[in-house]
């Protein structure tokens, strides 16, 4: 093995136990809360939230939700914004009836749930919600 071959996996082997270390203090142990994932990719929440209770949500903020200006991204990508109470909670990507859409996947994220919005058998959009 060459000097620098060894350097390189000395360092490599440092690296990993400082990350695995700082690991440990930012997960600290059992229980719900946001928290870094497995060695900082990502957030997690530590509990699940059940579909009947995103989809009412969902159902919930899209009743009195409304449209607004729509425009174009320099790419040529389609943004409606959905706003609910003068805050834009969502975004649309084809024009469709916010009453008529249904909910699809959806995920945990650190300010709520997020939820895709499909119509026709397409994702449409999506939309944030605390469930």
């Amino acid at each position: 093995m060459s000097k620098m071959s060894f350097l390189t996996a000395a360092g490599l082997a440092a690296a990993v136990a400082v990350s695995m270390t700082i690991g440990a203090v930012a997960q600290p142990g059992p229980g719900f809360g946001w928290r870094y994932g497995p060695k900082f990719h990502g957030y997690y929440s530590g509990q699940e939230v059940a579909r009947d209770k995103v989809e009412a949500a969902v159902k919930a903020a899209l009743a009195k939700a409304t449209k607004g200006t729509a425009w174009t991204s320099p790419r040529g990508v389609k943004h409606i914004p959905i706003t609910v109470d003068g805050q834009i909670v969502g975004n649309l990507w084809d024009d469709a009836d916010l009453t008529k859409l249904e909910v699809g996947s959806y995920w945990a994220g650190p300010f709520g749930q997020h939820a895709e919005l499909i119509s026709g058998g397409r994702v449409v959009g999506g939309i944030w919600v605390k469930a």
